[in-house]
């Protein structure tokens, strides 16, 4: 996530996925895992908490978090 909290990225060995949410766009781009990329239903990106999450259509959700040791990354 950057230091603003509008744009997040995540990396997979095979795919780029790129989140952009503030005042003025609120798109993704999901480049390859395209099994697992038309599962995605919506996003939001969280400033405060440095956080990216993913609900997927199956009513799982992804979350990914920016923390000072590191990213986090939770799914439930």
């Amino acid at each position: 996530m950057n230091k603003p909290g509008t744009e997040a990225q995540l990396v997979f060995e095979g795919a780029l996925w790129h989140f952009r949410s503030d005042g003025h766009a609120h798109w993704m781009k999901l480049e390859g895992e395209a099994a697992l990329a038309g599962q995605v239903e919506r996003f939001l990106l969280e400033k405060k908490r440095r956080a990216l999450t993913l609900w997927f259509k199956d009513g799982s959700r992804l979350v990914a978090k920016k923390t000072w040791l590191g990213p986090r990354i939770r799914a439930t």
